[in-house]
Order: structure tokens, then sequence, then C-alpha cells
């Protein structure tokens, strides 16, 4: 469940990752010392019917929830759909939006994880091991779905899974994939109803730490800034980490983030979606853009390109 206090200078750090998602490492420059070319900037985003082809990954995020049924209907209206379910060795539903894919699992704990889809455990659950973690094993109760567990230094559940491989996960295109001279003039979103997803974003003590930490799982940091607070974005090519150092906010939210944002929150309240409000800051109101607490505590941000 995410804890925050959303402050001018967090919403600043999230919409900066748009500009520099395809930066590796700017040493922790402000925007106006990335030596950006506006003029180009403004001539790609004159072009129309930018085309993205849809990645296949190995990856989803499990969400914990109380009540499966009740959890579906709240995604449903966010524009996912059901992929497939099962109940070992919990009662789960897999859904997409073609743009995220989730695992909502009935567990007595709520929260989120991170999860890698891969063919066995015992290679993965020895390096983590050597990463001085303390692996959890989830045994299947009779059936093929089984998966180990960690936490990383943050408190952010990892899983990796088998068993699951019997199941078409859906390609899916996400802020990653689209070039970032393109990324402004691109419409054809995954998700008609909120856009597509964009960082899995967590809070640290020390990103230089953490950093180091999520290299050792295959990470790949794509921007590291030091304004308004130090962060960073990182991917593996699966997931897409940012982290950020403050205190400002706890826990871990998805993003989503659509041209014409606004439309869309519009037309989910007049849907009659329940949690969903307008951001507001210490700076005041943030129009287009929302925060969705979803039936299960957690939290997703709306944004507006």
């Amino acid at each position: 469940m995410v804890k925050m206090r959303t402050s001018g200078s967090t919403l600043l750090s999230l919409f900066f990752f748009l500009f520099f998602l395809n930066a590796c490492n700017n040493d922790g420059k402000k925007p106006d010392e990335t030596g950006s070319n506006d003029s180009t900037t403004a001539d790609s985003n004159k072009k129309a019917d930018v085309k993205v082809s849809a990645v296949k990954r190995n990856s989803l995020i499990e969400i914990s929830v109380h009540d499966l049924d009740i959890s579906m209907a709240m995604y449903q209206k966010i524009g996912f759909t059901e992929l497939a379910s099962g109940d070992d060795p919990f009662p789960y539903k897999l859904i997409s939006d073609n743009s995220a894919v989730l695992m909502l699992s009935k567990r007595k704990e709520t929260g989120m994880a991170l999860i890698w889809i891969i063919p066995e455990l015992e290679a993965k659950k020895a390096e983590l091991e050597q990463l001085g973690l303390k692996v959890l094993t989830e045994p299947a109760q009779g059936g093929k779905l089984k998966m180990i567990s960690a936490e990383s230094p943050e408190g952010i559940t990892i899983r990796f899974v088998t068993g699951l491989n019997e199941f078409e996960l859906p390609a899916t295109v996400t802020m990653i994939d689209i070039p970032m001279e393109q990324i402004m003039a691109f419409t054809d979103y995954p998700n008609k109803k909120i856009g597509m997803l964009g960082e899995y974003c967590v809070n640290v003590k020390s990103l230089d730490d953490a950093m180091e930490w999520w290299k050792k799982l295959g990470f790949e940091s794509k921007s590291k800034m030091s304004f308004p607070y130090p962060w960073a974005i990182l991917s593996d090519g699966q997931h897409l980490l940012g982290l950020h150092q403050t205190e400002e906010w706890t826990g871990e939210h998805i993003t989503y983030f659509a041209k014409g944002q606004a439309e869309n929150i519009k037309k989910l309240k007049a849907d009659g979606l329940e949690g969903l409000e307008d951001l507001k800051t210490s700076m005041g109101p943030m129009p287009g853009n929302a925060t969705l607490k979803t039936t299960e505590g957690n939290s997703m941000f709306l944004f507006s390109f």
C-alpha cells in the first residue's frame, strides 16, 4: 500500500522522467543542462501516426487482493480484460490492457510485486542467495505454478515463477518501447482508457546503493538525475523501474501516461469509477492528472503529457 504526501517536487520528478527516459547517466544534469535540441523535438512532434511494435515479455506485476471479483470489476473499468485464471497455489487472475500484464492474486496480505517468468527456479534461487537474500519458496499444491520470492533492500517484493508458460501472454507496448523523439507524437495507446504503462515507481534511502543492487539483477540505468532530488530510471528490458530518493512518499505505485489524459479522466468519472481524484499538490491543482486509489488499497497515477 502506498503512503504519500504529494508535493510539487515529487510531481516534477515524475514528469521529468518523460524527457530523460532514453538518456543514459546524464551525471545529474538539470533539464536545461542536457543540451537537447528544441527544433529537433518540435519537428518530431509534428509527425503523425507513429507506429511501435508490441514486445513479448516474460514479466508481469502481481497485485494481491482480498476479493478477485471486486478487483477485476475495477480493472475492467480502466481497460483490462481477463486472460486466464487458476487457484494453485492461491486463486488468481491474469489480466492485461496490452500495456501491462497483471496477476491479481488472492492473498492474506495486500501489496504488489515484480514477477519474472523463468524456465526453472533452482539456478535463480542460488543466484539470489549469493546476493545475500533470504529466498522463500511457494510450492504448488499439486499443480504447475511454483515461485520463489525475495525482497530488495528497500522492501520491494520480487518473484520468479514457473508454470505460467502455458499461458500465452500478449505482446505489450510500454513507454520504454517508444523512441524519445517520437513519444509526444505517439497516440496509438494500447489502453484506450488510460494510455500506456510508465514506471514502477518506488522510494529508496540511497539512490546509488539501490542502483547497484538492481544492476546485479540485470537492470541498466536509463537516466540518473539529481533534481529535484536524486532519482533514476532503470530497466532490464522487462520492467521499467523508477528509484526515487525521497521521503515525500513511501511504497510502490504504477504510473500511466497519455496525451489527452484529462478527457480520459473525465470519461472514467462519468462512468462511475470510484477512487479517482484530481491530482492536487502544494503548488495547486494539476489539471489533467489524477490519482486512482484501487479497491485493494494501492495507488495508480494517471499523468498527462
